[in-house]
């Protein structure tokens, strides 16, 4: 989650950039201008190279806005903290799908079961719009959102 000073609603976030060019500096004084989020060995070797979620983006602001919070899909995170965050979780998230075992064990998964990973980003708007209580009640939301997204994946093939 980030705060967007300038939002009205909730930003489900579909992309992030291998871009770090922060126009102010970070909270301790980090101001990378014109870097790449990710090396040239993570996979996504050019600055503004574009890295997606594997989530359906779309399908999931339409049922949290049938849940009753205002949402809408976003493909930019901007270019500071939130971005980056983002960009490297989408390639961890990516380089684990592309190396983990077939014959992973966790809860509810069978031995032949493929783990995948996944991330989203939200941005969240200001308090004053949208109390916490609210933005928590949001996260839980579509965390069940998604879980019913990738049940539905799972089990459709």
């Amino acid at each position: 989650l980030g705060v967007h000073h300038k939002a009205k609603c909730f930003h489900l976030e579909s992309t992030a950039y291998n871009d770090a060019s922060f126009r102010v500096p970070d909270e301790r004084g980090y101001q990378p201008r014109d870097e790449c989020v990710l090396s040239t060995d993570g996979g996504c070797a050019r600055r503004g190279d574009k890295l997606s979620t594997t989530l359906e983006v779309a399908p999931l602001v339409k049922r949290m806005e049938a849940r009753g919070y205002p949402s809408k899909l976003s493909g930019d995170p901007g270019r500071f903290v939130c971005n980056y965050t983002y960009c490297y979780s989408l390639d961890k998230c990516s380089q684990f799908n592309a190396t983990a075992p077939t014959s992973f064990d966790s809860i509810g998964a069978n031995k032949t079961d493929k783990p995948t990973l996944y991330s989203i980003f939200v941005h969240v708007p200001l308090f004053q719009i949208s109390e916490k209580e609210e933005q928590l009640e949001f996260v839980v939301g579509l965390m069940d959102e998604i879980s019913i997204q990738l049940g539905e994946k799972r089990y459709s093939s």
